[in-house]
């Protein structure tokens, strides 16, 4: 979106109006509805290059207010006015900006959906498809509890799991630590060296050594599954994908979060009047590129030729396969792609909830591990040079 600078005529006297649209084309429209254009031009803010979207608690708190407001039978125009006065940062730009375009004339669906830094595009196809139902509010709650529900699956995994893999990584420290600095540090000192034979702990470095490459090669294997998630995967997505898919619980996770994702998301696109083929083409725009977006490509393809869009999809299970392809009408169909949702985020938490406790385990053997190897390489020498001397 950018913003323009119009010089309008209207009753014989000339104003400006500024306006936000997404061409030149558009704010021409938008300046006429105001009056005789007698000129318009385009202006660049700075700050609104670099200043960022809104975040999810941001958006929900946003859709949230405004569809209270809406449903009180207050005006759209009057409710963004509320919203910008009462909030500040990036929830109080996006009022202001929602507020121009509405003002000017615009459609509040479409303003939505040329402002992809603050709305995703399934976010404002929600929203959009339920005004042209007629049921505004619905849209904006329906659409605030998407991203609520996206934002707890988010942190309910990325708690654990985070956790977990810092309790790993400060066992790590603490084994490689002890091995390769205190242990050498303890055992070069002129007492110790003093001790002769006495001092016998070389079965204690020995296997700390074992230790150390163990944890080495699960970090950086966890590492590389990072690195194939977050690096490779937006370069390479069929690549990454293919790779992912050998990977049994990796591949468990990463595809039924995606899967809920796509999955509510049509529900609620489906629910609000949308048709399938729309349905299936909004939800592969805005997945990212994958197995699960050619999933998704070629139920579009099928629905195209007229055949059954669930049995042309690959990764999803059997039944639900089964579920979605025997529903009759917009409504089953809506309920069983909820239903459907619904399990593949009962079947994300059981998976967490299963990887989590052996990641903690395994965090917490190596720190034990770490304890011996600090007594063994530490503490142990000592007396043994104490009882040598003796």
């Amino acid at each position: 979106m950018a913003e323009y600078i119009a010089k309008v005529k209207s009753n014989k006297k000339i104003t400006p109006v500024r306006l936000t649209a997404s061409s030149m084309d558009e704010a021409r429209r938008l300046a006429a509805s105001h009056g005789t254009i007698v000129s318009i031009k385009r202006t660049m803010r700075v700050s609104r290059v670099f200043s960022r979207g809104m975040n999810s608690a941001e958006r929900i708190v946003f859709l949230r207010r405004l569809s209270t407001m809406v449903r009180s039978r207050m005006g759209m125009g009057e409710s963004l006015k509320v919203m910008r006065s009462a909030f500040k940062g990036p929830v109080a730009r996006v009022a202001e900006e929602l507020f121009k375009q509405v003002e000017a004339g615009a459609d509040f669906g479409d303003a939505l959906v040329n402002m992809p830094k603050d709305f995703p595009e399934t976010t404002a196809a929600l929203i959009r498809s339920g005004i042209r139902g007629g049921d505004i509010y619905s849209a904006l709650d329906d659409a605030a509890t998407f991203e609520t529900e996206m934002d707890r699956t988010r942190r309910e995994s990325s708690r654990g799991i985070l956790s977990a893999a810092g309790s790993f990584m400060l066992a790590a420290v603490v084994v490689l630590g002890t091995s390769m600095y205190l242990g050498p540090y303890v055992m070069e000192s002129d007492l110790i060296k003093a001790a002769g034979d006495s001092v016998d702990v070389g079965w204690i470095f020995t296997a700390a050594d074992v230790i150390s490459y163990i944890m080495l090669a699960i970090t950086l294997s966890f590492m590389a599954l990072l690195l194939l998630a977050y690096v490779v995967k937006p370069l390479f997505p069929a690549f990454a994908d293919r790779i992912i898919l050998k990977i049994p619980i990796y591949r468990d996770l990463l595809l039924s979060q995606s899967h809920y994702t796509v999955f509510y998301g049509m529900s609620l696109l489906v629910k609000a009047g949308v048709r399938m083929e729309d349905t299936l083409r909004l939800s592969r725009e805005a997945t990212p590129p994958g197995e699960v977006a050619e999933d998704l490509k070629r139920g579009l393809n099928a629905v195209r030729q007229g055949r059954s869009w669930p049995m042309a999809m690959r990764h999803i299970h059997p039944t639900d396969r089964a579920a979605l392809s025997t529903s009759q009408d917009r409504e089953q169909v809506g309920q069983s792609l909820d239903a459907v949702a619904i399990q593949y985020r009962e079947a994300y938490a059981q998976r967490v909830q299963q990887v989590v406790p052996v990641l903690q385990l395994i965090s917490a053997l190596f720190m034990t591990l770490g304890g011996a190897l600090i007594f063994g390489m530490v503490i142990l020498p000592m007396l043994q040079m104490t009882q040598g001397i003796l």
